[in-house]
């Protein structure tokens, strides 16, 4: 199913390309009202797995590159193959299972003015591992004439490897023959030599600059599969009432609304919010939530994690767990931010540990949102 609309970029289809609509995906669709209306943009992610000072620091990214007057309207993160997805299959994420990933891709989304002409803009890409060594790169990339939207992409494997013993799969049998360490053949022996490749356990940190300023920073972590999945146990734990307030932006939680959606979303006089949805017709439920805040003044990563949840008989069970990675820049107030639950890719509910569900099925269902490790917002809304 196709979330997002991207028109393909000129030159490698790995590096950019163009949006041509708000995406409701992992993707935020992002509002600031200021002036006379309200002025949508495209709004993306930027890791936060650390807390984030609501005051801005002389090192904080500016959110903004001037040779193109861009605005950076987030960065994100997912895993993959040297070749990215495609945007729409693309599964973001802030934590990876360490010896599990391949590819680490970031992913850069901005909004400008149409340049009127082929312009390029150089990105350094600074990766920083747990141990604090630094992994460096330099992009250059070319918006079209026309683009007032585009996102941007590179990749890095930065993993160890080490030699272990693994059985090996030819000892005992007579028709194989192996050759040992000066050259003659004979029996094979019960254990091979191989090579493991894992990505080191911790936080990692990425760091683009253009034009020697630091514009975006982002976070995402390597774990194992067993402790991600006991983090998010606990979590599923907790009935605690949400706080209705995010720390970072000064913001205070207005609303949390829900409506039916197809592929991409409605323009806002369109959607059609409720808490009731058809069994038959429905498609995709987005969550909205509204807030309510002044112009931080710089720019402002906010993450959101969304927890889905089934009612049943006993208990609440968890059926799909979703990061939103989203930003604010510095002279916005007032954003609502949004992102979507549906059955068009296994990733997300078997992030959440669930294996039964695989449509839309009647019943009553919870949605949590978590910013900076609290509950920020909870909301409800029945299948019929």
């Amino acid at each position: 199913m196709k979330w997002c609309g991207f028109a393909k970029a000129a030159g490698p289809q790995r590096c950019g390309g163009r949006l041509k609509a708000p995406p409701i995906t992992a993707v935020t669709d992002a509002a600031r009202r200021k002036g006379r209306g309200l002025v949508l943009a495209p709004l993306c992610t930027i890791l936060l797995l650390a807390y984030l000072s609501p005051g801005a620091q002389a090192e904080d990214p500016t959110g903004y590159i001037p040779s193109i007057r861009a605005t950076v309207t987030g960065l994100r993160f997912f895993e993959g193959a040297f070749d990215p997805a495609p945007p729409a299959k693309r599964n973001y994420d802030d934590l990876f299972f360490y010896n599990a990933a391949r590819y680490i891709h970031w992913e850069m989304n901005l909004v400008h003015p149409a340049p009127g002409h082929r312009t390029s803009f150089t990105v350094e890409e600074e990766w920083v591992r747990p141990q604090g060594a630094v992994f460096g790169n330099t992009r250059v990339f070319t918006l079209e004439s026309d683009w007032t939207f585009s996102y941007w992409s590179s990749s890095a494997r930065l993993v160890g490897s080490k030699t272990v013993e693994i059985p090996s799969p030819f000892a005992g049998d007579r028709y194989f023959r192996c050759r040992d360490r000066v050259g003659n053949w004979g029996p094979c022996p019960p254990a091979m030599k191989g090579v493991i490749e894992d990505w080191q356990i911790g936080s990692y940190q990425v760091d683009l600059l253009v034009e020697k300023r630091r514009v975006a920073t982002g976070r995402f972590g390597m774990m194992a599969k067993d402790d991600i999945y006991a983090e998010l146990r606990t979590r599923s734990l907790d009935r605690s009432s949400p706080s209705h307030y995010i720390a970072s932006l000064k913001a205070k939680v207005d609303s949390l609304r829900f409506f039916e959606s197809g592929a991409e979303a409605p323009p806002p006089e369109q959607r059609r919010y409720s808490s009731h949805f058809s069994e038959t017709t429905t498609r995709n439920i987005v969550w909205e939530i509204d807030l309510k805040h002044g112009a931080p003044g710089h720019w402002v990563p906010v993450t959101f994690e969304a927890l889905l949840y089934l009612a049943e008989s006993s208990r609440d069970r968890l059926i799909q767990r979703k990061v939103l990675q989203s930003a604010v820049p510095g002279d916005w107030s007032d954003t609502y931010h949004m992102d979507h639950f549906g059955w068009y890719n296994p990733y997300y509910w078997g992030r959440a540990g669930s294996a039964a569900l695989r449509s839309w099925q009647a019943g009553a269902f919870r949605v949590d949102l978590y910013l900076e490790g609290k509950k920020v917002a909870s909301g409800s809304f029945q299948i019929h």
